[in-house]
């Protein structure tokens, strides 16, 4: 039930790329004047004060970001990251803090559009 999903406590809400203007859920965000953000907004909104790392390409991208992350936790480096898959399958995929001063980002041709 889209009430017990989008409520007033809530400090911003991502909008899918799919999401239409429509949507039951974003229009209680709205109707809550709850901050709406695309997935790269979100992302930049959460690490505009620090370094920023992104990996990009055609191939590669989620490889190379899993190893960049392993050695700079091998070397008990602490950093923001965001990737599509991990060595460490236990790990969440998305790891933003106030804290860490560098974040580690597989780039993504996520389209940021907003509402269809």
């Amino acid at each position: 039930m889209v009430s017990e999903k989008i409520h007033d406590k809530l400090d911003a809400v991502i909008l899918g790329m799919h999401a239409k203007k429509d949507n039951p859920e974003l229009l209680k965000a709205i109707e809550f004047r709850i901050p709406i953000f695309s997935y790269p907004e979100f992302l930049y909104e959460q690490s505009k004060n620090k370094t920023r790392m992104v990996v990009g390409g055609l191939h590669g991208k989620t490889t190379i970001t899993s190893m960049i992350l392993y050695v700079l936790n091998y070397h008990d480096k602490q950093v923001d990251y965001m990737a599509g898959a991990l060595q460490n399958r236990n790990a969440p995929l998305v790891h933003l803090t106030n804290e860490n001063d560098f974040a580690v980002f597989e780039g993504d041709e996520y389209r940021g559009n907003r509402c269809q």
